[in-house]
Parts: C-alpha cells; sequence; structure tokens
C-alpha cells in the first residue's frame, strides 16, 4: 500500500489515510476469518505488498512497450487504462 505520507502533493491527506486504515481492518477481518490457525498471517501479507507493488510495475512497463512495439492489439481495454494512466 501506498503511505499517504509518501505521496508528494496530495490534496486530502486526512481521507487517504482513512480509507487506508479502512483497508487494513478488512483485510485483518478477512485473515482471522478465514486463517484464525495462522497467527502471523497479516503480518506476512503486508510484508509482501511493496514486492507485489513492484512486480505490477514490471508488468505494467511490460504491457506498454508490448503494445508500442505492436505486440498487443489498440483496442484492448487494459491497454487503454495503461495509456489513461499515462497521459
Amino acid at each position: 500500500m501506498v503511505k499517504a505520507s509518501d505521496v508528494k502533493n496530495l490534496e486530502n491527506f486526512h481521507l487517504v489515510e482513512s480509507v487506508q486504515e479502512q483497508v487494513n481492518a478488512a483485510l485483518l477481518d478477512y485473515v482471522m476469518c478465514n486463517y484464525p490457525q495462522q497467527t502471523d498471517k497479516f503480518g506476512q501479507l503486508l510484508l509482501r505488498l511493496p514486492e507485489i507493488r513492484a512486480i505490477s510495475l514490471q508488468a505494467e512497463e511490460y504491457l506498454y512497450y508490448k503494445h508500442l512495439n505492436g505486440d498487443v492489439p489498440c483496442n484492448n481495454l487494459l491497454i487503454e487504462m495503461l495509456h489513461a494512466k499515462r497521459a
């Protein structure tokens, strides 16, 4: 997850912080309900978030350059989303 304090020019810091707290609470609730015997599961998941973020950025770059090379159709919703993000 992105820490609200790490984002420059964030207009509504308190809203972002509140939503992040809600997401953390929902994840904790999910883990406690579905993995009650694994007491460290929540912490393990939180530790994996930076890895997941890094992999998602690599996948985004890969798809974007595949599209630029003509290897991915232009009328793909995922490609449209990537272009919108980069605009």
